[in-house]
Protein backbone atom coordinates (compact mmCIF):
# COMPACT_ATOMS: atom_id res chain seq x y z
CA UNK A 1 0.00 0.00 0.00
CA UNK A 2 1.25 3.35 -0.91
CA UNK A 3 0.86 5.96 1.61
CA UNK A 4 1.91 8.98 -0.44
CA UNK A 5 4.05 10.89 1.89
CA UNK A 6 6.68 8.78 3.83
CA UNK A 7 6.37 11.67 6.94
CA UNK A 8 2.74 10.14 7.39
CA UNK A 9 3.63 6.36 7.47
CA UNK A 10 4.29 6.58 11.74
CA UNK A 11 1.02 8.39 12.22
CA UNK A 12 -1.24 5.46 9.61
CA UNK A 13 1.11 2.83 11.53
CA UNK A 14 0.06 4.18 14.75
CA UNK A 15 -3.49 4.73 14.12
CA UNK A 16 -3.53 1.14 12.77
CA UNK A 17 -1.91 -0.01 15.94
CA UNK A 18 -4.63 1.63 18.00
CA UNK A 19 -7.45 0.53 16.24
CA UNK A 20 -6.12 -3.15 16.07
CA UNK A 21 -5.73 -2.91 20.31
CA UNK A 22 -8.93 -1.57 20.24
CA UNK A 23 -10.44 -4.66 18.44
CA UNK A 24 -8.20 -6.82 20.11
CA UNK A 25 -10.03 -5.58 23.66
CA UNK A 26 -13.47 -5.21 22.04
CA UNK A 27 -13.19 -9.53 21.27
CA UNK A 28 -11.90 -10.24 24.36
CA UNK A 29 -13.29 -7.92 26.97
CA UNK A 30 -16.96 -8.97 28.11
CA UNK A 31 -18.04 -5.31 29.00
CA UNK A 32 -15.62 -3.47 26.91
CA UNK A 33 -18.86 -1.03 26.00
CA UNK A 34 -19.21 -0.39 29.79
CA UNK A 35 -15.66 0.29 30.48
CA UNK A 36 -16.18 2.72 27.19
CA UNK A 37 -19.14 3.90 28.72
CA UNK A 38 -17.12 5.00 32.07
CA UNK A 39 -14.44 6.45 29.84
CA UNK A 40 -17.01 8.10 27.72
CA UNK A 41 -19.33 9.45 30.71
CA UNK A 42 -16.34 11.05 32.50
CA UNK A 43 -14.31 12.33 29.83
CA UNK A 44 -16.57 13.57 27.21
CA UNK A 45 -18.09 16.13 29.55
CA UNK A 46 -15.28 17.04 30.93
CA UNK A 47 -14.02 18.19 27.33
CA UNK A 48 -17.02 19.56 26.02
CA UNK A 49 -18.63 21.28 28.64
CA UNK A 50 -16.77 22.20 31.61
CA UNK A 51 -13.28 22.56 30.12
CA UNK A 52 -14.30 25.78 27.48
CA UNK A 53 -16.42 27.16 30.46
CA UNK A 54 -13.87 27.31 32.33
CA UNK A 55 -11.40 28.63 29.80
CA UNK A 56 -13.74 31.05 28.88
CA UNK A 57 -13.99 32.44 32.29
CA UNK A 58 -10.15 32.39 32.51
CA UNK A 59 -9.71 34.35 29.54
CA UNK A 60 -11.80 36.72 29.09
CA UNK A 61 -12.54 37.12 33.13
CA UNK A 62 -12.50 41.07 33.60
CA UNK A 63 -14.49 41.76 30.08
CA UNK A 64 -17.73 39.65 31.63
CA UNK A 65 -20.80 40.76 32.90
CA UNK A 66 -22.17 39.18 36.07
CA UNK A 67 -24.82 37.39 33.91
CA UNK A 68 -22.21 35.98 31.65
CA UNK A 69 -20.14 34.84 34.70
CA UNK A 70 -23.21 33.31 36.39
CA UNK A 71 -24.45 31.34 33.26
CA UNK A 72 -20.92 29.70 32.88
CA UNK A 73 -20.89 28.69 36.49
CA UNK A 74 -24.04 26.94 36.20
CA UNK A 75 -22.86 25.04 32.90
CA UNK A 76 -20.24 24.31 34.42
CA UNK A 77 -22.37 22.75 37.90
CA UNK A 78 -24.33 21.09 35.15
CA UNK A 79 -21.56 19.49 33.84
CA UNK A 80 -20.25 18.12 36.85
CA UNK A 81 -23.34 17.15 37.69
CA UNK A 82 -23.40 14.90 34.68
CA UNK A 83 -20.30 13.73 34.59
CA UNK A 84 -20.94 12.42 38.10
CA UNK A 85 -24.30 11.14 37.32
CA UNK A 86 -22.97 9.35 34.38
CA UNK A 87 -20.16 8.02 35.79
CA UNK A 88 -22.25 6.46 38.53
CA UNK A 89 -24.94 4.86 36.29
CA UNK A 90 -21.71 3.41 34.25
CA UNK A 91 -20.05 1.92 37.57
CA UNK A 92 -23.26 0.69 38.32
CA UNK A 93 -23.61 -0.98 35.20
CA UNK A 94 -20.42 -2.43 35.25
CA UNK A 95 -20.66 -3.85 39.31
CA UNK A 96 -24.01 -5.31 38.23
CA UNK A 97 -22.79 -7.24 35.08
Amino acid sequence: ISIGNSDKAPAVAARTGLVGLTLVLATSCPFFGKVMALIGALLTVVVSVIFPCACYLKLYDGGLSNNEKYLNYAIIVLGIGCAVSGTAAAIFGISTG
